[in-house]
């Protein structure tokens, strides 16, 4: 069994996180397994620190619900376009096409956009929004991939979604040509697959409609797209009515050329196709059963869910192509899950912290750097943020998560940074508390000292004023007593 490789993060990394670890609380579902792992599937976490620096860009100018939106009317009625729900560079990396809804009444159409690739990668790096069209009748919008026949002509093909039971999902691929000529786009051919009911085959080989003992026949209720060129590859991912999930991947030359030989407006039944078939899987499980996106690379099944207050996860689990004309089918349970990758939602955008409760995870795309490594790249729907100027996709790899034992002692560090501060806290207060007592203490032995002094001042004053007293009585007596004398010197010199 084929591993992935990954770089470990060593303390210097742990210290470096720590650090940032204080300014969010990680939720509490970061570290659960949801039930969904074994010993065989690897639990990673990508930290918020790591998902805000892989900003690669944001778009500006999109279509929104208001007065300067670029697309404002659809066959003369008002449309109201949503988020962004997915999206897709053109292989030679001049633009960037999303996709999402817009809504005429209670109709549900696809906005297609065209946006100038940036030519800096950063968080303030805009993706200028150049022109859009509305897809009529196409449905939610949910699914886009892009392939280009020649990189040195601006021709490319678009894979959407299209034809949506109940006016949602699509229940087929429509192969869109776009071509750019003088800076301006046009639709010019549209083909599409239909009939994804009959991708099975019976005991015979021959084309087949999924269905079992169990659930009867199965109906689809919504196909997705993704196409690996490189591993000369195209997958379709089909959910059914009865909850039911199947991942039917097929020779993507093969399927190309038979559409190059139809016309426009024309379709290919998916049955007629069965002998281009390279893979046939069941896989049911999604996260937080809620689905979002998926891609495909190098046999690798990256599949994204979530929703708002649940979180944000991928699912990578590896597929293994049968030989040519040996049909077989894949069931692949919980437990061969090989990697999960938990997002823990957090950014910031337009000044403003968005956490689990405002961000869903929407769109992800997996395209290799110049080394042949994959890099996944998400965006999200952002609650309560305007949608003209606000979304961005955001990139990062294998490498920059961590493992859930290190988020177990990045946690504990986190439990002991938070003791020590709370320690160091008592110990600041009970200081402060005894040096309080000691000013006190202070403050009233200065006080008692002042009041001795004082006291001894008073009594100072007093015996002074009696030492007085006694020598004026002394003095007055003394005087009295020469009054006296003289007195009776004066009688007797009389009396002579």
């Amino acid at each position: 069994m084929i591993r992935f490789k990954r770089c470990r993060r060593g303390i210097m990394v742990l210290l470096a996180l720590l650090v940032t670890f204080s300014a969010f609380n990680v939720p509490a579902y970061a570290a659960e397994n949801d039930g969904q792992t074994t010993q065989e599937t690897e639990l990673l976490h990508l930290m918020p620190e790591e998902l805000e620096a892989g900003k690669q860009f944001y778009f500006k100018g999109m279509p929104y619900n208001g007065k300067n939106s670029p697309i404002k009317k659809y066959n003369g009625k008002k449309i109201k376009p949503g988020t962004i729900q997915n999206f897709a560079y053109t292989p030679d990396g001049k633009y960037v096409f999303t996709t999402g809804e817009g809504k005429v009444g209670s109709t549900r159409h696809t906005i297609l956009s065209r946006c100038r690739y940036p030519s800096k990668i950063g968080a303030s790096s805009k993706a200028l929004f150049i022109q859009g069209h509305v897809l009529g009748g196409y449905g939610h919008g949910e699914t886009i991939d892009i392939t280009q026949p020649d990189l040195k002509k601006e021709v490319y093909h678009i894979w959407v979604a299209t034809k949506p039971t109940g006016g949602f999902y699509g229940l087929q691929i429509a192969r869109l040509t776009y071509v750019v000529d003088d800076g301006v786009g046009e639709i010019t051919n549209v083909v599409r697959l239909t009939n994804f009911c009959k991708t099975n085959y019976n005991k015979k080989g021959k084309p087949a409609r999924f269905e079992d003992s169990k659930y009867g026949k199965y109906y689809a209720k919504r196909v997705n797209v993704s196409v690996d060129t490189d591993n000369n590859q195209i997958a379709f991912r089909i959910e059914f009515t009865n909850d039911q999930t199947r991942y039917v991947i097929y020779d993507y030359k093969k399927i190309n050329k038979a559409l190059n030989k139809l016309e426009n407006g024309q379709t290919l039944d998916m049955k007629t196709a069965l002998k281009w078939q390279v893979a046939n899987i069941k896989f049911n499980s999604v996260p937080y059963r809620t689905f979002q996106s998926f891609c495909i690379s190098d046999n690798t099944v990256y599949l994204a869910g979530g929703y708002l207050k649940m979180g944000a996860k991928i699912y990578m689990f590896k597929y293994k192509p049968h030989k040519k004309g040996k049909l077989k089918t894949q069931a692949i349970g919980k437990s061969k899950i090989k990697t999960i990758i938990n997002i823990i939602p957090q950014l910031t955008v337009k000044k403003t912290q968005l956490g689990v409760n405002e961000l869903e995870i929407e769109g992800l795309k997996v395209y290799k750097d110049k080394h042949g490594n994959p890099n996944m790249y998400i965006n999200f729907y952002q609650k309560d943020i305007p949608i003209t100027s606000s979304i961005g996709v955001y990139k990062f790899s294998l490498s920059q998560t961590i493992t859930q034992n290190e988020l177990d002692d990045l946690r504990e560090q986190k439990r002991q940074e938070e003791e020590r501060k709370r320690q160091e806290e008592e110990e600041r207060k009970r200081q402060e508390e005894e040096q309080k007592k000691l000013e006190e203490q202070q403050k009233q032995e200065e006080e008692q000292k002042q009041q001795e002094q004082e006291q001894s001042s008073e009594g100072q004053q007093e015996q002074t004023s009696e030492e007085q007293q006694a020598e004026q009585t002394t003095e007055d007596q003394q005087a009295e007593q020469t009054t006296e004398e003289q007195s009776t010197e004066q009688q007797t010199s009389d009396a002579a």
